[in-house]
């Protein structure tokens, strides 16, 4: 009776999975970095309960900017804005940029290059109190969760986030600020028609149980 419940159950996990589709789903926290990008219009397209394959590219939620012929394009994640000058707030100023951030991806499949560029790899980007900024050095992004992170506190409002170069499919990406973390992710639900067949096994199963037991 084991082997036939445990083949059951296997039938079901099969028949939901190929059966399923895949939705956005997004977390965020009101006033949370999802709240405070940079210029909301040139991000993506990514809406909550919007269906997609199983991984979404970079360039699906993040701004895509040229930024030279050495570089070449980047996609850009941008939250906050910058100090107008020391210790004046510009409009549009976002207190959570004052706390320390990390980013975090998650990368499905084999990320490439941009060409003959080099990459694929990401870097951070962050103002100062006077309003310049600055960059990491570039690190290497691969297969699997990769993190990046600016320290914090600090006493200004700023603008925070990263570049990447490259090209991937991610399944989830998560911005960490100190107050919150916001998500995008991809979540696999079965089709109505998977609910049926999944009562219908559990039915099917329970009943075979019970005609054991009384025989």
């Amino acid at each position: 009776m084991k082997n036939t419940l445990l083949r059951f159950i296997l039938t079901l996990a099969l028949a939901a999975s190929a059966h399923a589709q895949y939705v956005v789903a997004i977390d965020s926290v009101d006033d949370g970095a999802f709240d405070n990008i940079a210029k909301p219009s040139s991000f993506g397209t990514l809406a909550e309960g919007a269906t997609t394959s199983a991984t979404f590219t970079e360039n699906s939620f993040l701004e895509t900017k040229f930024l030279n012929a050495t570089i070449g394009n980047v996609d850009v994640w941008k939250v906050g804005v910058a100090n107008t000058a020391k210790d004046t707030s510009a409009a549009g100023a976002w207190s959570g940029s004052r706390n320390a951030h990390t980013f975090t991806i998650n990368v499905v499949g084999t990320p490439t290059a941009q060409g003959g560029k080099p990459g694929p790899r990401w870097r951070y980007i962050r103002s100062f109190n006077n309003g310049s900024d600055d960059q990491s050095n570039w690190s290497d992004i691969t297969t699997g969760a990769n993190t990046l992170s600016i320290t914090g506190p600090v006493s200004f409002d700023r603008y925070v986030g990263f570049q990447i170069a490259g090209t991937m499919d991610i399944d989830s990406f998560s911005h960490d600020y100190g107050d919150g973390v916001d998500t995008y992710s991809i979540s696999a639900v079965p089709e109505p028609s998977s609910y049926a067949l999944l009562a219908g096994l559990f039915a099917s199963t329970y009943m075979m149980v019970r005609r054991r037991k009384i025989s």
